[in-house]
């Protein structure tokens, strides 16, 4: 799956680092980041955070924010998973971000 976030008025750089902000303040608790992965799910009881996570990839587009699900080494696919994390993302960006972005795609690439 990935996800493709347009912006609006900012860069991609800058909204990432709104999210890192707002995830580091506490603001966001459902997400992590860790720079060698991505965006991480974290819940209390640990459901939806197995398996996989969300990797940021390059794009050409200054206003586009790309987002690929991406497997745990190790670790299977697991489809709950992947079509949770995708929209727990969105989500998480329609609740804390509205008037950053002019579109949010969500593309499910699994072959």
């Amino acid at each position: 799956m990935a996800v493709y976030i347009t912006t609006d008025g900012i860069t991609s750089v800058r909204l990432m680092a709104m999210i890192k902000n707002e995830i580091n303040a506490k603001n966001i608790k459902t997400w992590q980041f860790n720079t060698g992965t991505g965006f991480l799910h974290a819940t209390a009881k640990g459901r939806w955070n197995k398996g996989g996570y969300l990797e940021v990839q390059p794009s050409k587009n200054p206003n586009e924010l790309i987002l690929y699900y991406k497997v745990v080494k190790g670790s299977t696919l697991e489809p709950g998973t992947y079509g949770v994390l995708n929209g727990r993302f969105i989500e998480m960006m329609m609740n804390h971000f509205k008037g950053f972005y002019t579109k949010i795609i969500a593309k499910d690439i699994r072959s």
